[in-house]
Protein backbone atom coordinates (compact mmCIF):
# COMPACT_ATOMS: atom_id res chain seq x y z
CA UNK A 1 0.00 0.00 0.00
CA UNK A 2 1.35 3.57 -0.81
CA UNK A 3 1.11 6.35 1.79
CA UNK A 4 -2.08 8.28 0.76
CA UNK A 5 -3.79 4.61 1.85
CA UNK A 6 -3.04 4.86 5.40
CA UNK A 7 -5.70 4.72 7.61
CA UNK A 8 -8.21 4.32 5.19
CA UNK A 9 -9.04 0.52 2.65
CA UNK A 10 -12.07 -0.18 0.73
CA UNK A 11 -13.33 -3.64 -1.06
CA UNK A 12 -15.84 -1.89 -3.58
CA UNK A 13 -18.75 -1.72 -1.01
CA UNK A 14 -17.01 -0.90 2.18
CA UNK A 15 -15.07 1.35 3.28
CA UNK A 16 -12.81 1.66 6.76
CA UNK A 17 -11.59 4.52 8.23
CA UNK A 18 -9.17 4.28 11.26
CA UNK A 19 -9.72 8.03 12.63
CA UNK A 20 -7.57 8.79 15.77
CA UNK A 21 -7.61 11.58 18.87
CA UNK A 22 -4.30 12.66 20.83
CA UNK A 23 -3.48 13.70 23.65
CA UNK A 24 -0.21 15.58 25.23
CA UNK A 25 0.97 15.61 28.46
CA UNK A 26 4.65 17.46 29.54
CA UNK A 27 6.52 15.15 32.21
CA UNK A 28 8.85 17.80 33.94
CA UNK A 29 10.68 14.51 35.39
CA UNK A 30 11.87 13.13 32.17
CA UNK A 31 11.61 16.66 30.27
CA UNK A 32 9.59 15.41 27.64
CA UNK A 33 6.19 14.79 26.11
CA UNK A 34 4.05 11.88 26.21
CA UNK A 35 1.68 11.28 23.66
CA UNK A 36 -1.30 8.77 23.68
CA UNK A 37 -3.46 8.49 20.27
CA UNK A 38 -7.21 6.59 20.89
CA UNK A 39 -8.24 5.09 17.54
CA UNK A 40 -11.73 4.46 16.05
CA UNK A 41 -12.24 2.48 13.31
CA UNK A 42 -15.80 3.39 11.31
CA UNK A 43 -17.39 1.90 8.31
CA UNK A 44 -18.76 3.46 5.71
CA UNK A 45 -21.10 1.45 3.09
CA UNK A 46 -19.65 2.82 -0.53
CA UNK A 47 -22.94 3.61 -2.53
CA UNK A 48 -24.36 5.89 0.44
CA UNK A 49 -22.00 7.09 2.01
CA UNK A 50 -23.72 6.11 4.80
CA UNK A 51 -21.87 4.74 8.38
CA UNK A 52 -22.99 1.86 9.59
CA UNK A 53 -20.54 0.18 12.18
CA UNK A 54 -17.91 2.04 14.83
CA UNK A 55 -15.45 0.09 16.96
CA UNK A 56 -14.20 3.01 19.40
CA UNK A 57 -11.01 2.18 21.25
CA UNK A 58 -9.44 -0.20 18.15
CA UNK A 59 -6.35 0.82 20.03
CA UNK A 60 -4.82 2.88 22.12
CA UNK A 61 -1.05 3.63 22.13
CA UNK A 62 1.52 5.82 24.15
CA UNK A 63 4.64 7.08 22.60
CA UNK A 64 6.93 9.31 23.96
CA UNK A 65 8.82 12.37 21.96
CA UNK A 66 12.12 10.91 22.27
CA UNK A 67 11.22 7.72 20.31
CA UNK A 68 10.01 6.70 16.59
CA UNK A 69 6.94 6.74 16.60
CA UNK A 70 3.85 6.80 13.74
CA UNK A 71 0.49 8.03 13.87
CA UNK A 72 -0.31 6.06 10.83
CA UNK A 73 -1.82 2.52 10.60
CA UNK A 74 -2.30 0.43 7.53
CA UNK A 75 -5.43 -1.02 6.97
CA UNK A 76 -6.92 -3.94 4.76
CA UNK A 77 -10.44 -6.14 4.59
CA UNK A 78 -10.08 -9.79 3.80
CA UNK A 79 -13.29 -11.19 2.58
CA UNK A 80 -16.98 -9.69 4.28
CA UNK A 81 -15.37 -8.93 7.71
CA UNK A 82 -11.63 -9.90 8.19
CA UNK A 83 -9.40 -6.41 8.95
CA UNK A 84 -5.74 -6.34 9.25
CA UNK A 85 -4.30 -3.81 10.79
CA UNK A 86 -0.56 -2.54 11.39
CA UNK A 87 1.06 0.36 12.65
CA UNK A 88 4.51 1.39 10.50
CA UNK A 89 7.54 -0.81 11.59
CA UNK A 90 5.39 -3.29 13.67
CA UNK A 91 3.80 -6.79 12.66
CA UNK A 92 0.18 -6.72 11.21
CA UNK A 93 -2.18 -8.27 13.55
CA UNK A 94 -6.00 -10.16 12.15
CA UNK A 95 -9.26 -9.30 13.47
CA UNK A 96 -12.66 -10.75 12.55
CA UNK A 97 -14.90 -7.89 12.76
CA UNK A 98 -17.89 -9.48 13.46
CA UNK A 99 -16.78 -11.57 16.35
CA UNK A 100 -15.41 -8.26 18.18
CA UNK A 101 -19.07 -7.08 18.19
CA UNK A 102 -20.16 -9.83 20.17
CA UNK A 103 -16.79 -10.25 22.59
CA UNK A 104 -18.40 -9.66 25.82
CA UNK A 105 -14.94 -8.82 27.11
CA UNK A 106 -14.47 -5.36 25.84
CA UNK A 107 -17.55 -3.85 27.88
CA UNK A 108 -16.85 -0.30 29.37
CA UNK A 109 -19.47 0.58 32.06
CA UNK A 110 -21.54 -2.64 30.48
CA UNK A 111 -21.57 -1.22 26.86
CA UNK A 112 -19.92 -2.56 24.42
CA UNK A 113 -17.39 -0.60 22.46
CA UNK A 114 -19.06 -1.28 19.12
CA UNK A 115 -22.20 0.23 17.21
CA UNK A 116 -24.31 -0.42 14.65
CA UNK A 117 -26.25 2.48 12.88
CA UNK A 118 -30.06 1.16 12.60
CA UNK A 119 -32.73 3.67 10.30
CA UNK A 120 -33.85 7.17 11.76
CA UNK A 121 -30.57 7.39 14.21
CA UNK A 122 -31.06 4.93 16.17
CA UNK A 123 -27.84 2.53 17.64
CA UNK A 124 -27.58 -1.46 17.89
CA UNK A 125 -24.71 -2.68 20.41
CA UNK A 126 -24.41 -5.53 22.56
CA UNK A 127 -24.15 -4.84 25.99
CA UNK A 128 -23.26 -7.24 29.21
CA UNK A 129 -27.34 -7.58 29.81
CA UNK A 130 -27.68 -8.43 26.21
CA UNK A 131 -28.67 -7.00 22.83
CA UNK A 132 -29.58 -2.89 23.19
CA UNK A 133 -31.76 -2.63 19.79
CA UNK A 134 -32.95 1.41 19.56
CA UNK A 135 -32.75 1.26 23.62
CA UNK A 136 -34.80 -1.53 24.53
CA UNK A 137 -32.39 -4.68 25.71
CA UNK A 138 -32.84 -8.03 25.12
CA UNK A 139 -31.08 -11.15 26.58
CA UNK A 140 -29.39 -12.34 23.37
CA UNK A 141 -26.50 -11.08 21.34
CA UNK A 142 -26.03 -9.50 18.41
CA UNK A 143 -23.29 -11.90 16.16
CA UNK A 144 -23.07 -9.87 12.41
CA UNK A 145 -21.25 -7.67 10.49
CA UNK A 146 -23.18 -5.70 8.10
CA UNK A 147 -25.38 -2.47 7.35
CA UNK A 148 -28.71 -2.30 9.12
CA UNK A 149 -30.11 0.77 8.20
CA UNK A 150 -32.24 -0.44 6.05
CA UNK A 151 -33.42 -3.76 7.55
CA UNK A 152 -36.84 -4.95 9.21
CA UNK A 153 -35.34 -7.78 10.93
CA UNK A 154 -32.58 -7.65 13.69
CA UNK A 155 -31.37 -11.70 13.23
CA UNK A 156 -29.25 -12.12 16.61
CA UNK A 157 -28.28 -15.49 18.02
CA UNK A 158 -31.19 -16.70 19.80
CA UNK A 159 -34.16 -14.98 17.97
CA UNK A 160 -35.06 -12.11 15.44
CA UNK A 161 -36.39 -9.16 15.95
CA UNK A 162 -38.96 -6.86 13.89
CA UNK A 163 -37.94 -3.33 14.10
CA UNK A 164 -41.20 -1.24 13.63
CA UNK A 165 -41.44 2.43 13.32
CA UNK A 166 -44.06 5.07 14.11
CA UNK A 167 -43.48 7.91 11.36
CA UNK A 168 -45.06 10.88 12.32
CA UNK A 169 -46.09 13.73 9.63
Amino acid sequence: MTQEYKNRTDNGQTELILEYDQEDEFDSCNDMFEYTFYYRLSAFDKASGKRYFDVNNLEIACEADWKRFSKDRYLGLTGDHMLWYAQEYADPETIDLAEISRDSMKFKNGVSRVSFSLPNGYVLRNTDKGVDIGGFVFEDVFTDFRPLWNSDVIACRDHNYRLVYEYVM
